[in-house]
Parts: structure tokens; C-alpha cells; sequence
């Protein structure tokens, strides 16, 4: 066919793109009570929404990060409501931690767009918070953390990135995403 262009983008560019879509963020909760406020008893409060269609029972884990870039200690769960939708608190022993944290959700169900039938999700999808410090827990206007196969893909481009799940690791993964997605 003439006059016609075709572009071949590999699929890590193009999952790359998508990524912008569900990047990271973290909320307190509705009291405005939390770590960075001074008061130091109240918990840690990371909320969000699990998304393959709204995910409804998933687990949702957080993860402390080791200094060499593997997984720690969970630190926090919740499951999701019907809207795909959780509230996270961290557990009282953690409520101090402020590195790195990598979010996980599994099982759960959606209604598939296409059929309209339930299914149970069989993967795992993932977020980071490159800095848990770094996110004001007292500004209502921060955006929540979505879990979406985006933001599981910049996680992998992380985890796979020399030292693994290090902070300057999930940062570069999330810049490229962005990037990416201009």
C-alpha cells in the first residue's frame, strides 16, 4: 500500500504510555490526623483503588523495602470494597517507616467489559511510593494509589533495573512512564 506509514512499537513502549494513567499517590484520612502531623500515634493511611474494572474483594499488601532493593516485611493490608476501592493503614510497629513501599493486589473480582461475566483476577498488580515521607499525609488534596497493569508495569521495569526495588529505581520507572506519556 502506498502513501501509508506503519509504526511497530514494542510492547514495553507501548505498556510504558499507558503507565501515566495510574501513577501513585498517597491520603490520609478524613480526620487530617496522621504521621506528619506531629502527633506520631495515628496511623499511616495509603488509599486508593485496584483497577481491572473495579476489583472487588482483592488483598491489597504493602511492602517495606530492605536497603538492598528486595521486599521486607508487610507492613499494612486492606481488601477492596465493590468499587475496587481500599484504605490502608499501616501496622502500629510500622507506623514510623518512611522509606520505600511497594503496594500488591490480588484475588478479587471484576465484571469483564467485554462479556459481562465475573472474573477472578489470576495476576498480580502492583504500585510504587518511591518515598512514603515524601507525601503530606495532611493534604486532602493528594491523589490516591491506584493499582492498575500500568502501574504494575512500571513496578517491573524496577524490579527488573539493577539493585531492584531501590528508591531512585521506582522513581526512573515512574519517569519514564511519564515520559513516555508526555
Amino acid at each position: 500500500m502506498t502513501g501509508v506509514q506503519t509504526c511497530a512499537l514494542p510492547i514495553s513502549f507501548i505498556l510504558g504510555l499507558a503507565m501515566v494513567a495510574g501513577m501513585v499517590g498517597c491520603d490520609s484520612d478524613s480526620s487530617g490526623r496522621g504521621r506528619n502531623n506531629g502527633l506520631g500515634d495515628d496511623p499511616v493511611r495509603i488509599t486508593g483503588t485496584v483497577q481491572a474494572g473495579p476489583l472487588n474483594g482483592a488483598t491489597v499488601v504493602a511492602e517495606a523495602v530492605n536497603a538492598d532493593g528486595t521486599i521486607g516485611q508487610t507492613i499494612g493490608q486492606a481488601a477492596t470494597d465493590a468499587q475496587g476501592a481500599f484504605s490502608l493503614a499501616l501496622n502500629s510497629d510500622s507506623n514510623t517507616y518512611t522509606g520505600p513501599v511497594v503496594l500488591r493486589a490480588t484475588g478479587g473480582t471484576y465484571v469483564d467489559e467485554g462479556t459481562g461475566q465475573t472474573v477472578t483476577l489470576t495476576a498480580t498488580l502492583t504500585a510504587l511510593l518511591p518515598n512514603l515521607s515524601a507525601f503530606d499525609q495532611n493534604n486532602p488534596s493528594r491523589e490516591a494509589v491506584n493499582l492498575t497493569i500500568l502501574t504494575s508495569f512500571a513496578a517491573e521495569m524496577a524490579r527488573s533495573a539493577t539493585g531492584g526495588f531501590t528508591q531512585s529505581n521506582m522513581m526512573a520507572a515512574n519517569a519514564a512512564v511519564n515520559t513516555a506519556l508526555g
